[in-house]
């Protein structure tokens, strides 16, 4: 069984943590032994260093995470002495990346179970999305249209307005002086 925190289907933000959760219970009649899971880090995460983890009841397991390079690989647990009916819980956690444009994409995540002899049987997939959109929308006062006198101010709003369902981060906003009018000092606000 698979599952995460936050749990699958939700939206999620650049650096913000998955924890993945995988639950191998022995349903066989006999303990279980020699058992492998593994689990590559999804797209658009960077795997948290030193979080592969297990609890539950087993003789030994034995995480490995130094098929990691720059936070991207696979993890493996080898799982030993299962009884009958018990089960392990086996995590690690991701740093989600930060999405640097407008739309949306999903971090799906599958973990692979092997018994000895069995073929590799992969659990429920996982997913997390991430969308960034946003609304601009630009106005002023006086008025846009209206007729203005020399040495009069205009003053300009610009109103962003994330519609998306992440963060929007690192957003810049730039709007060039006008033809025929003087930037008044001091007088950019947010």
């Amino acid at each position: 069984e698979k599952y995460s925190d936050p749990e699958t289907g939700s939206y999620v933000d650049g650096n913000q943590e998955i924890t993945y959760f995988i639950k191998v219970t022995n349903t066989g009649e006999s303990t279980l032994d020699k058992a492998q899971v593994k689990d590559a880090i999804p797209e658009y995460t960077t795997y948290v260093d030193g979080s592969i983890a297990y609890e539950g009841s087993a003789d030994l397991i034995t995480p490995d995470d130094t098929n990691i390079t720059d936070g991207l690989g696979e993890l493996t647990w080898n799982i030993e002495g299962v009884p009958v009916g018990e089960d392990v819980i086996l995590s690690f956690k991701v740093k989600v990346d930060e999405m640097h444009e407008t739309g949306e994409r999903s971090i799906k995540n599958v973990a692979y179970v092997k018994a000895p002899e069995d073929p590799w049987e992969p659990s429920e997939e996982v997913e997390h999305k991430q969308k960034v959109a946003y609304e601009i929308e630009k106005y002023s006062d006086p008025e846009t249209g209206s007729y203005v006198d020399g040495n009069q101010e205009i003053t300009y709003f610009i109103k962003v307005t994330n519609t998306g369902e992440s963060s929007l981060d690192k957003a810049q906003v730039k709007d060039a002086i006008p033809e025929f009018t003087t930037y008044v000092e001091d007088s950019i606000t947010y």
